[in-house]
């Protein structure tokens, strides 16, 4: 058989290919709720073609049903509600995790639907209905 060098391999491959062999590590995240009776938040990476979402790291347990995902606008946080109560979670870009800020909160009822940050996250805005 013919011998190849990795770097021949490489060469080879379309650049999603190498995206995935190089673990995702570059490229948008996305923070999305699972909702379905989940309690879980995950981050994912787009791939450059955006064809593909590719998971990043354990996702992180929160509440029941968080269903909505709202980023601060330095993107160094995301707020996500769950039933009847909302959470602060840092965003580590580069290894695409996501770590609880505090203790959950409480959404004082339990529809709970939206959240959003001030623009100095310093409070959020919760809509149950």
């Amino acid at each position: 058989g013919e011998l190849y060098s990795i770097r021949d391999r490489l060469d080879a491959m379309d650049e999603t290919s190498r995206w995935m062999a190089g673990g995702c590590r570059k490229g948008p995240l996305v923070v999305v709720g699972t909702g379905g009776g989940s309690d879980k938040v995950h981050t994912l990476r787009v791939s450059p073609d955006r064809q593909l979402l590719m998971p990043t790291a354990e996702p992180i347990a929160m509440a029941k049903n968080p269903s909505f995902v709202s980023a601060s606008a330095d993107r160094s946080a995301v707020y996500a509600i769950g039933e009847g109560c909302a959470a602060a979670l840092s965003v580590d870009h580069d290894k695409g995790e996501l770590s609880l800020l505090g203790e959950l909160q409480s959404a004082n009822g339990a529809g709970t639907a939206f959240i959003e940050p001030d623009g100095a996250n310093k409070h959020v805005l919760v809509a149950n209905y």
